[in-house]
């Protein structure tokens, strides 16, 4: 709701921007300045692309997300459904991704995705 707020003024008061991405940030970083750094986007998924690689699979990952909450790093992996021969070979799949993905530290919950 604040983020459309944000949207719509910006929009209505500059004319030259066309199109705005208000992202709100669910924690406050200032309460807890001591917690342990994080790695960053690139860090973190090569790290990950490691672990997927020990996995001896040749599956294309189509995106990664990761959502930096309560000082761990949530993923979600979006995989091509359609390289698959069936709904149990994505269960199996999906499983070995997650195991593969908890191993690396900071990482909080995972979830994967297939379309």
């Amino acid at each position: 709701m604040i983020g459309d707020q944000v949207q719509a003024e910006l929009l209505r008061k500059y004319e030259n921007i066309s199109e705005v991405l208000v992202h709100v940030d669910p924690e406050d970083d200032e309460v807890d300045r001591n917690k342990t750094l994080l790695p960053g986007r690139e860090e973190m998924l090569q790290r990950l692309e490691r672990r997927w690689q020990e996995l001896g699979i040749e599956l294309p990952v189509e995106w990664v997300n990761f959502h930096y909450l309560k000082g761990a790093i949530d993923v979600e992996i979006l995989l091509p459904l359609d390289t698959l021969d069936s709904i149990d070979g994505a269960r199996r799949l999906s499983q070995q991704f997650v195991e593969a993905t908890r191993r690396e530290r900071h990482v909080g919950e995972v979830n994967v995705l297939f379309r």
